[in-house]
């Protein structure tokens, strides 16, 4: 099966359905998922490595071409991209919408499909069908930036489009046009979902946001100049209508830009910052679909590797912060680690009480510390770590061997079983960790007793 330009999963499958020639949706949803109903998103679907098997067409390729994925990551943490991108290709019980509608939009939209007759038309001529475009199911937009006119569009529920496959009609009803200014935003809306779709999966949002808020002067030290943000929503906010009523929304996400965000309340932010979607960028990647292979050397650079070389150029620890955009108390622990920074005094005696076996609460009772600073002390040495595991491993081997050597001793006549059931969880533990003198303690097995049956009388003919 072939896609057509940014065409999305559901208008594939509804093509696909309407050339085979199978009776009902339910025929077409047996031969793909092996159930008779299923709702396809129309730009969020899961199960796309599925329904990739069926189609003949590469998952990763589905994903990256056909979904507004992209744009979601682009927005999302690197840890709920990741969930995001599993849910999407593998389904499950965690849903794609509900990853990304837990966090908070600046305006709620219908659950619906959209398409622009005009550009329908268009498709029938240039290919010979019409089909669901991917960019046109964009979240907030209902403006066609080609023609100008509002997208016609069908609602997406149950009773709806999701269920049925069926294509975009080609009815002229909604030519209304919009104002200018929308157009504005919804012009940009569209470049920037084109522009993301090509560059690199390592471009992240946070980078991108921080650098823009820098160069329009809206960081003041640690805080944020509230004049200058207020100023930038005078400009533009007559664009975009009932989004930029406050912005308490925008201070939070200056201050904490690492945080996922819904891609609408994103793209509002990089529209106010930005003049222009020049340089805006960087990192270009024109297959993003190919995966490295599993003997291949991943390029990019650690970040511990990158604050030791900067600190080996004799640059400070604020500006080796400032320039990685990484905490400073991070940038000092990571340059502890490898015995860059010397300890204090207080870190070593935490170090040498933990070495020899102390509990962190008491540690940090002693020295009146907090267990919290204790931990990070301990986690600066990463052999002391591994030294603090196995006297841990050793404690509980020593607590369950003396658990099981007891119970067998004091039921000198119990067998494997009833070992099993007394001493359970220590039983597993030590078969999995110490199978050896397990196998020397255990009882020895007894053969089961078979009940004597009486031997029956064959008569011979």
């Amino acid at each position: 099966m072939i896609s057509f330009p940014n065409e999305s999963i559901y208008s594939i499958l509804a093509r696909y359905h309407q050339r085979s020639g199978s009776p009902t949706p339910s025929h077409t949803y047996r031969q793909i998922f092996g159930k008779p109903k299923k709702r396809i998103h129309c730009y969020l679907p899961s199960n796309i490595a599925q329904i990739g098997k069926f189609l003949c067409i590469p998952p990763e390729k589905l994903l990256y071409e056909n979904t507004l994925y992209r744009l979601y990551a682009f927005f999302l943490s690197k840890k709920d991209a990741k969930q995001l991108k599993i849910s999407m290709l593998c389904g499950g019980s965690n849903n794609p919408t509900n990853i990304v509608d837990s966090r908070s939009n600046l305006a709620k939209h219908n659950y619906v499909y959209k398409y622009c007759p005009i550009c329908q038309q268009q498709y029938l001529m240039n290919y010979g069908s019409v089909y669901w475009r991917i960019e046109e199911q964009l979240p907030f937009i209902d403006y066609c930036t080609k023609h100008s006119n509002c997208l016609e569009q069908m609602f997406g529920g149950d009773s709806g489009v999701a269920n049925k496959l069926i294509l975009p009609p080609l009815e002229l009803s909604n030519l209304e046009k919009r104002e200018e200014l929308t157009k504005n935003f919804c012009q940009f809306y569209f470049d920037f979902f084109n522009q993301i779709s090509t560059f690199s999966e390592q471009t992240r949002f946070e980078s991108v946001v921080t650098n823009l808020a820098n160069s329009k002067g809206l960081y003041q030290g640690s805080q944020i100049n509230n004049k200058r943000i207020i100023s930038l929503l005078n400009k533009k906010s007559a664009s975009i209508p009932n989004l930029c009523t406050n912005y308490n929304w925008l201070l939070r996400l200056l201050r904490h830009p690492k945080n996922s965000y819904h891609p609408l309340k994103g793209i509002v932010a990089l529209y106010l910052l930005s003049d222009s979607l020049n340089g805006l960028l960087v990192d270009r990647s024109p297959q993003p679909y190919v995966q490295l292979k599993p003997n291949e050397p991943n390029v990019e650079e650690r970040t511990d590797e990158k604050i030791i070389k900067l600190y080996k150029k004799q640059y400070s620890l604020n500006k080796i912060s400032t320039t990685l955009n990484i905490s400073r108390t991070k940038v000092k622990s990571i340059l502890k680690q490898e015995r860059l920074i010397p300890l204090t005094e207080i870190e070593r005696r935490v170090c040498v009480k933990a070495l020899t076996g102390n509990d962190r609460r008491l540690i940090a009772q002693e020295l009146n510390l907090s267990v919290g600073y204790v931990e990070q002390c301990i986690s600066m040495d990463k052999t002391l770590v591994r030294h603090r595991k196995n006297l841990k491993q050793n404690q509980i081997k020593s607590e369950y061997r003396y658990s099981l050597k007891l119970f067998i001793d004091c039921h000198p006549s119990c067998s494997i079983k009833h070992v099993k059931a007394n001493r359970n969880k220590e039983y597993h533990w030590l078969y999995r960790n110490d199978k050896n003198w397990l196998d020397s303690v255990l009882p020895a097995p007894t053969k089961p007793l078979v009940p004597i049956r009486s031997k029956l009388k064959i008569n011979h003919r």
